[in-house]
Order: structure tokens, then C-alpha cells, then sequence
């Protein structure tokens, strides 16, 4: 199933995605199952872009198409509200610093939903400031930054400094082309970590929330 569901997204053949989507409701597949299966379809794709054997709008596309299936799957299901907030219970912060490419952040925002995060994005082109206001007014403690130049993922660095200000204990994790292209940048610049690909961000932020709840056990248990 895994393997036609691939072949599917990568057509961007929206009536076979339909149809096993369907096939796996029928045969009483839970929403963490199908996220599973979700989640491992993606990351086949995203290695397959990363090797340059599908084309980046093939990405977007199979992100769209899943995204569809997922909500239509939530608005038919008789608990939508119980497996929404199953889904919806880790929140993270998205947004391009200073350049503009949209496609690289929408398919992102794509990837994550997929992955079961509760994703808000904040835009793209944003600054320093805007991005101070956000995490003062939103109390973020989750921001995920994309950069597309490396004049801008090094102007980060007075960045993260004045947002780290705001909340000491903020988790910034960046992603970009200059990350990519030299690995240790996140680490000069004062990120918590940086991520190859949108899906390479993801075992990431599974391990934050886990950590999350690790110590939220903890303390319920001191209590």
C-alpha cells in the first residue's frame, strides 16, 4: 500500500490517493497508522527529491493531495473533534527571515501537518523586529526559520541573541540552503539545530516534544 500511495502522490493522481486512502478507512485504519504510513510515503519522496530524481512542484504537490485526504478523512469522521485534537497537539511556529521564497516554506508547512503538528505560519520576508513582536505577543516557544541567502541566515545570529532576550527558553531551529551547504552554521549563528530537508527536521522536533513530555512526567510525579 505504502508503495502505490507513492507512485500516487508522485502522478499527483488524486483519485488513486482517494481511492487507498479510502481502502485504509475501510479496513479501519486509525488516524496514527495512516499519519505512520504518511510520514515514511513522504520521507521516500523527499529523498527522491533530495536526489533529484522528482522535481520540487512533485514535493508540493503530494503534500497538497495528503493534506485533502487528511481533512476530509477529519470532517467525515464522527470524532472529529477527539482525533483533531489527537492530531493538532504540537505546536510549531514557521516563517522565511528576510528572503521570499513562499514554495520552500509551503512545502514545509505541508510536511509537518502531515506529520501531525499543529503548524501556524507567521510569513515570509519577516525581520528582526517582526519576529521579536511575534514571539513577545504569541509566546512562542517553538520557531522553525527558513533562510534562502547566506547574507540572511548570518544576520540571524543578532537575531536569535535579541529573541532569546525575549524567552531564554525559545527552541530555534533554521533550515535553508546555507545550512546546507555549510553544516555547522546553525551552530555560530546560536540555533538549537537545523534540518537537511523538511523531513530531516521532523525525528527533531519529535525528540523536543518528547523531551517535553518526559519532563512533564516527571514533575506530575514529584507533585
Amino acid at each position: 500500500m505504502k508503495e502505490k500511495l507513492e507512485e500516487a502522490l508522485i502522478e499527483v493522481n488524486y483519485q488513486n490517493v482517494h481511492d487507498i486512502f479510502q481502502k485504509m478507512l475501510s479496513q479501519n485504519f486509525t488516524l496514527p497508522k495512516i499519519l505512520g504510513i504518511i510520514r515514511t510515503v513522504m520521507e521516500s519522496i523527499g529523498k527522491k527529491w533530495e536526489q533529484e530524481r522528482i522535481a520540487l512542484s512533485q514535493v508540493y504537490m503530494a503534500g497538497k493531495l495528503i493534506e485533502m485526504e487528511i481533512e476530509l478523512h477529519l470532517k467525515n469522521s464522527k470524532n472529529n473533534d477527539t482525533i483533531r485534537n489527537q492530531k493538532w497537539n504540537k505546536k510549531v511556529y514557521t516563517c522565511v527571515y528576510e528572503d521570499y521564497h513562499a514554495l520552500g516554506l509551503l512545502i514545509l508547512n505541508s510536511t509537518l501537518r502531515m506529520a501531525g503538528f499543529q503548524v501556524i505560519n507567521l510569513g515570509i520576508g519577516l525581520t528582526e523586529e517582526e519576529l521579536c513582536n511575534y514571539v513577545s505577543s504569541k509566546q512562542i516557544t517553538l520557531l522553525l526559520i527558513s533562510t534562502l541567502m547566506l547574507a540572511s541566515a548570518k544576520h540571524l545570529k543578532n537575531t536569535i541573541q535579541s529573541l532569546r532576550k525575549i524567552n531564554p527558553n525559545i527552541k530555534i531551529f533554521v533550515g535553508g540552503a546555507p545550512f546546507n551547504l555549510q553544516t555547522d552554521l546553525w551552530e555560530r549563528i546560536g540555533a538549537d539545530g537545523s534540518g537537511m530537508s523538511p523531513y530531516s527536521i521532523i525525528p527533531i522536533l519529535d525528540q523536543h516534544f518528547q523531551t517535553i513530555q518526559s519532563s512533564q512526567a516527571s514533575t506530575s510525579e514529584g507533585l
